[in-house]
């Protein structure tokens, strides 16, 4: 019994001093200067953009969602069955309908279009460099046109609202998040922006960028990125006609 308590009494004043150590180095260290070292990944040590380089480059999303949203919800309720036969019923002819359509759908998005630009310019009277405003709004047309066009084909795959909003969504956020959207190109990594070259969105924030360091909208790189987008916008529409022609043919 001696022998235990001379052994419990030992360890207990074994573990006293290695709190009493411990507690020693802990003030040790928090005594010391801890040095702190910031990253900084702008340009020449600060950003140089103005609020309005910000608001155009994140409004590709916006505009997306705004005009994607909206076209699908009305064309998939004109498939409604009564509506589509009084349509018929009309003496327009179907070239017509079709033309009445797409003209609509170019309306809405050129009034979603000259909503943000118009807040957009509200926002930064004053504070921002005007003289860049129509290079900007130049490069944003055809994410408008490829947007309507996309709404076009969504609407021909499908009539359910929730899948379409699904689709939207991550297609959106998708190209946002790889095309240098919501962070900067120069910050992501090679492989990342070289399969977001195959996105419209890398071209549309190309096209941002160059407008910014204030490049002739009549250069070939800014052509470039508009003709791009463009492309991407054509080749929307074409898949959504020949769907639309096969499904009408099959009925």
């Amino acid at each position: 019994l001696l022998k235990e308590a001379f052994l419990n009494t030992l360890g207990f004043e074994v573990d006293i001093k290695i709190l009493v150590k411990d507690k020693e180095e802990v003030n040790e260290t928090e005594e010391k200067d801890i040095e702190v070292k910031v990253a900084d990944f702008s340009d020449e040590g600060g950003s140089t953009h103005d609020s309005l380089y910000y608001l155009y480059r994140f409004m590709c999303y916006s505009v997306m969602m705004a005009i994607v949203i909206g076209i699908c919800t009305v064309m998939t309720g004109m498939k409604n069955d009564d509506l589509v036969r009084r349509i018929h019923c009309s003496a327009l002819s179907s070239q017509k309908i079709s033309l009445a359509r797409f003209s609509a759908s170019l309306l809405f998005a050129v009034g979603v279009m000259g909503l943000f630009v118009l807040i957009a310019s509200i926002y930064c009277l004053g504070s921002a460099d005007m003289s860049k405003n129509s290079a900007y709004i130049l490069n944003l047309v055809p994410v408008v046109i490829m947007s309507a066009t996309f709404a076009y084909l969504l609407s021909t795959l499908t009539a359910d609202e929730s899948i379409i909003n699904m689709i939207t969504n991550m297609v959106s956020l998708a190209m946002s998040f790889m095309c240098g959207v919501f962070i900067e190109q120069n910050m992501m990594q090679p492989g990342v922006l070289k399969a977001a070259q195959f996105m419209p969105f890398y071209w549309y924030v190309q096209g941002v960028d160059l407008a910014d360091a204030s490049v002739s909208v009549t250069s070939p790189a800014f052509l470039q990125c508009i003709g791009i987008q463009l492309l991407f916008a054509a080749a929307f529409a074409a898949a959504g006609i020949v769907i639309s022609r096969s499904r009408a043919a099959g009925k």
